[in-house]
């Protein structure tokens, strides 16, 4: 009965979704000639400049602090059609990818080094961790429209570009019910990338690692629930009709640099300091 209610006539998009799922996993853990071309990739020389980091980190809060200022005034969201997609392209497309950035940053500034290889690993993780965070969103979005999932509800133009890539453009087929159960396999496909980039940077580089499985346990395990509460906070400032003004400039500035700083500090706390370092090189 569940099958027949949330994927009737969709079931393509629920083949993709297993697919991607077991070839995110396999890539990227199974597939030995990855780590070759990690570790390739990590003896190109890239020098280290310090002046284009800060910079880089410093563009990156500013487009922080612009998706903030966003996202932060309801009015704008609801004005009309065109102001929501100009929100969800910086809520949803834009923000994963800053946070992503700026632990990115805050890893590279602190280890005075550049390797491509783990900087690729690095950003394909916390961006995945991001983008969860923007579909767990929808989850809650959508639970929340269609009363957790009990009953169907039609969606509008906003999810026109989702059901068109999966060739669907009959618009009374729209619906945030079938969405939002498509999106639970989305965050899941997300989370395994993220997992798996995460695992690949700590076994290519376990050799210098090895004292801190512990640490490294922790930091994913923030990394983890940090992004479900950033997805707690999408969802308030994309459904602020339930919120005061202040809770929402609340959630829009306070509680969105919270989660930032955290990928920053958990970039940052993927580097051995020098101490650790002189043991390892001893």
């Amino acid at each position: 009965m569940f099958l027949q209610t949330h994927f009737d006539g969709t079931y393509h998009i629920l083949a993709f979704y297993l697919i991607s799922l077991i070839l995110s996993f396999v890539i990227l853990v199974l597939v030995k000639p990855i780590d070759d071309v990690v570790n390739r990739l990590n003896k190109i020389e890239v020098g280290y400049r310090k002046r284009l980091s800060y910079i880089g980190l410093g563009v990156s809060i500013a487009l922080l602090l612009i998706t903030q200022l966003l996202m932060s005034f309801r009015e704008w969201r609801a004005m009309s059609f065109e102001h929501f997609m100009i929100f969800a392209a910086f809520a949803f497309i834009f923000l994963p990818e800053i946070c992503g950035l700026i632990g990115v940053y805050g890893y590279v500034i602190k280890n005075k080094g550049f390797k491509l290889g783990n900087v690729l690993l690095l950003l394909t993780s916390l961006s995945c961790f991001g983008w969860a965070s923007s579909n767990i969103h929808d989850v809650i979005w959508c639970g929340y429209v269609t009363d957790f999932y009990t009953h169907s509800k039609s969606a509008g133009r906003d999810l026109e570009f989702w059901y068109n890539v999966f060739g669907i453009f009959d618009q009374s087929l729209f619906d945030y019910q079938v969405f939002g159960s498509y999106t639970i396999f989305t965050v899941l496909v997300e989370l395994c990338i993220a997992t798996c980039a995460y695992y690949k940077f700590y076994r290519i580089n376990k050799k210098e690692l090895q004292k801190n499985k512990f640490e490294l346990l922790i930091i994913y395990l923030i990394l983890f629930f940090n992004s479900v509460f950033l997805g707690f906070v999408i969802y308030v400032l994309d459904y602020p009709w339930d919120y005061s003004v202040a809770q929402f400039f609340y959630f829009g500035f306070v509680q969105l640099s919270i989660g930032a700083l955290i990928y920053f500090l958990m970039g940052r706390s993927l580097v051995l300091n020098k101490k650790e370092k002189k043991e390892l090189d001893n």
